[in-house]
């Protein structure tokens, strides 16, 4: 009797061991399961977080290094653009130049082209040459096959407040090739040759850096 009473008792007593054992082994389970996660975690929070800390460094040097800004003159609002002189025998070259220079100006610049008595600026230019040349023929018929229009032109650029000249170019050329044998005449190749020369001259009226 007290045998068996003993061994009940030490069968008993194992139980709870194992209980505990496998409870233990559950939680350690768990601790793990939960430190992957923290560590899962926190590794794409720490992704997200240089993440947007190199965003905001970008940020900060797009804010204090650089700027977006217009290259034009500051504190100019209005220029004058009066019809150019010419001293070409090419018809009507004068009123192309002058039109395409309008256009120019207030599709690229932050001017406003209006009369000079109420205008910050002038712009005034002379058509010096207009040239036409050939520069291939076709060998059958010894029609031009590309000829070439160059516009040469002076410019100025003054302040009517102060007087002082902004910009002044002598000499200045644009070309502009056609082709007679695709249907192309010399009004296609005046054309492009103007438009190009205009916005020249409006590039030429930025602000230095």
């Amino acid at each position: 009797m007290i045998i068996a009473k003993m061994k009940s008792q030490s069968s008993s007593s194992k139980l709870p061991t194992r209980k505990r054992v496998l409870r233990l082994n559950d939680q350690n389970s768990n601790l793990k399961f939960g430190i992957c996660q923290f560590e899962s975690c926190l590794g794409f929070g720490a992704w997200k977080l240089g993440f947007l800390l190199v965003v905001l460094a970008l940020a900060g040097c797009h804010g204090e290094g650089y700027r977006w800004d217009s290259t034009y003159r500051k504190g100019i609002h209005t220029v004058a653009v009066p019809i150019f002189t010419s001293k070409s025998y090419y018809r009507g070259a004068e009123f192309g130049v002058t039109e395409a220079l309008i256009k120019a100006l207030e599709a690229n610049t932050p001017y406003k082209v209006v009369p000079k008595e109420r205008a910050d600026t002038i712009l005034e230019g002379e058509i010096l040459e207009v040239r036409l040349s050939t520069l291939s023929e076709d060998i059958h018929s010894a029609i031009p096959q590309e000829q070439l229009l160059a516009l040469t032109v002076n410019f100025t650029w003054k302040d009517l407040r102060t007087g002082r000249i902004l910009v002044s170019r002598r000499g200045w050329e644009q070309a502009s090739t056609f082709y007679p044998t695709l249907g192309e005449g010399q009004f296609e190749g005046a054309q492009s040759a103007t438009e190009k020369l205009a916005l020249a001259i409006v590039h030429e009226l930025e602000g230095d850096w």
